[in-house]
């Protein structure tokens, strides 16, 4: 495995941790809404 393509795998790790982070925030910020109004 080359150095370019381990580099390229570590940004598409990153990436989807990002992803994965972003949508369990807007579920929490979606359900604290909810519970609000409820």
């Amino acid at each position: 495995m080359t150095i370019k393509q381990h580099e390229r795998l570590a940004d598409l790790a990153m990436g989807c941790v990002i992803f994965l982070s972003g949508f369990l925030a807007a579920l929490v910020t979606v359900s604290v809404m909810l519970a609000g109004h409820a």
